[in-house]
């Protein structure tokens, strides 16, 4: 039941991070709010999920 769980916590997390990306909230904004230490290995980790999302220089 361990694995489910991390699994379904895994999966909301990164639906939300998703949506705050869609908002246009900052990288900092987003690791403080899902306390996310690195947001960019977080998504290297989950690649295929953040593939549409373009970030502005």
């Amino acid at each position: 039941m361990k694995k489910i769980d991390l699994m379904a916590k895994d999966a909301t997390k990164m639906f939300m991070v998703k949506k705050l990306l869609g908002k246009g909230l900052k990288i900092e904004e987003i690791e403080n709010e899902l306390r996310i230490k690195d947001l960019f290995s977080y998504m290297q980790y989950n690649a295929s999920e953040f593939s549409k999302f373009k970030f502005k220089k």
